[in-house]
């Protein structure tokens, strides 16, 4: 039955989509049973029939439509600081709440609204007239309530003519360098809507500023879609290694498909590099911390804004949307803030005299009062450049947030490899960079893909301690009979405390 009831709303939708010809000005939408704005239903509105009211630029569209009974409205808009053209928006957020590195949908109506969105859209014939006015475009949607599966899929048209096919597209991405070996950088393939037969597309690596054999491995192959899909994943291997390189890039190029026509044929793949300066928070959370909820954090500057300022004595770090994270460090009143380690901090602004403030707050929540710890590495009289590591507990609790602060500045950091398959194990390296002078202490922990323990590998759950003077360590996870090619599972890495994770999963592929 939910074979026949998938198939029904996938013809529903291409019939949809046929009618696009018929309107200058249209809105088609299709949403899956589960779906909590579309309720499983199929909606279609035409202009002049339906009022359609259109607000169109470069940083945003907003779309309201309003026919006598309940109204719908959608929103969408680019990355901070960037404009609209031809291509497709991957790992779209709610527009209100969006990280400035990532573009924004929200499509609202009959009442019902996501309190988060994911998801994606892509733009195609975005036209201009001589005032750099917009005055059409064709754009498809899909999104997702909650972080739910289900999907409420939809293509608008403002003064287009054409029925618009299914594209299948590229998203460019971001790929964290490791210190050794590979780890997987993680390109997105999409289709603009879901379809009742497989498609398919061959892509290829290009070099950018990034060559392949230094900074990345070549790849080149063919993706499927089976029927009913919208997105598959390619993994490309980036290389690590030690050395200060420099944040690079390489491409993803589509070409020759089936059953799909071309959307946007090259996505750019950014290779950040954490061996030199960086403006970034990583964040530890022990479970029962509240500020940290028990989970990692690590925002860049390539996904939300950082401002600093020192004011007298107080360095004052504010992170931008979505998360909204403010760290202050406060030397004693009366001394000015210098490298060096202070020790018993209180809650600052209410620290007593002669004692340390400290003050870790974010995404709602803070801490009435708190205990805690902090080192200055390096600071600049302007803020300029900043550095410091943190430990702060809540309400005299014992569990605690462990983070990293750095403004243009050096990251000492873990990560783990994927792993290498040799004499009946897959083995992981857990890395540090740079070096430490002291022992450095992580938790690993297998999980599973399509590899399942106890039939293709068995589990590993230990402590991993980097001696110190030492960069690495291995982990060997021991495998269950003849590797099955083609099967896949993983190890994690979380710290125990400082220094912060910056590649948190490994593959291991037999």
């Amino acid at each position: 039955m939910a074979l026949i009831q998938h198939a029904l709303w996938t013809v529903a939708l291409a019939f949809a989509w046929s009618q696009a010809a018929a309107s200058s000005t249209a809105l088609y939408m299709q949403s899956q049973p589960g779906d909590y704005v579309g309720q499983g239903q199929t909606y279609e509105y035409k202009a002049p029939t339906d009022t359609f009211q259109v607000t169109a630029s470069l940083t945003g569209i907003t779309v309201s439509i309003d026919f006598g009974g309940p109204s719908w409205e959608l929103v969408f808009t680019p990355p901070t600081g960037t404009n609209f053209a031809d291509g497709v928006y991957e790992g779209a957020q709610r527009a209100e709440f969006k990280a400035p590195g990532v573009p924004g949908i929200d499509v609202t109506g009959e009442g019902r609204g996501c309190n988060s969105d994911t998801g994606r859209f892509e733009i195609f014939n975005l036209k201009q007239d001589s005032h750099g006015t917009v005055i059409s475009f064709i754009l498809q949607f899909e999104q997702h309530c909650e972080g739910a599966t289900p999907a409420l899929f939809g293509q608008l048209q403002y003064n287009a003519t054409g029925g618009l096919k299914s594209h299948v597209s590229v998203a460019s991405a971001r790929a964290l360098k490791g210190n050794a070996r590979v780890s997987d950088g993680t390109v997105a393939l999409s289709l603009s809507r879901p379809l009742s037969h497989i498609a398919r597309v061959s892509y290829a690596t290009a070099d950018g500023t990034a060559i392949a054999g230094q900074d990345y491995l070549a790849r080149h192959g063919a993706v499927l879609f089976p029927a009913g899909t919208t997105t598959q994943y390619l993994n490309i291997p980036v290389l690590g290694n030690r050395s200060v390189t420099g944040n690079r890039d390489f491409s993803v190029m589509l070409s020759q498909p089936v059953g799909v026509v071309l959307g946007a044929t090259a996505g750019q793949v950014d290779i950040v590099d954490p061996n030199g300066p960086l403006t970034v928070l990583a964040m530890t959370s022990q479970p029962g911390d509240y500020i940290g909820g028990g989970v990692a954090w690590l925002e860049s500057s390539d996904y939300t804004s950082f401002s600093g300022a020192l004011n007298g004595n107080v360095a004052a770090v504010n992170l931008g949307e979505p998360e909204f994270w403010t760290l202050d460090f406060a030397a004693p009143s009366g001394e000015a803030l210098n490298v060096g380690t202070y020790l018993n901090a209180q809650r600052y602004p209410f620290q007593p005299n002669g004692v340390p403030g400290l003050s870790v707050y974010g995404d709602g929540r803070g801490c009435n009062t708190l205990t805690g710890a902090f080192t200055v590495n390096s600071i600049a009289p302007n803020l300029s450049t900043f550095s410091a590591d943190f430990q702060q507990n809540c309400e005299g609790g014992s569990a605690a947030l462990f983070g990293s602060i750095r403004l243009n500045a050096l990251l000492q950091q873990m990560s783990v490899t994927n792993a290498s398959v040799k004499d009946g194990n897959a083995e992981f390296l857990v890395t540090v960079n740079p070096v430490s002078n002291v022992p450095v202490a992580g938790f690993f922990q297998t999980f599973d893909g399509t590899a399942k323990a106890g039939v293709n590998y068995k589990a590993v759950s230990t402590s991993v301690t980097i001696p110190a003077g030492h960069g690495a360590a291995l982990v060997k996870v021991p495998l269950i009979g003849m590797p099955e090619h083609g099967l896949t599972f993983y190890g994690m890495l979380t710290a125990a405390d400082l220094p912060p994770v910056w590649i948190p999963i490994g593959a291991a592929r037999l």
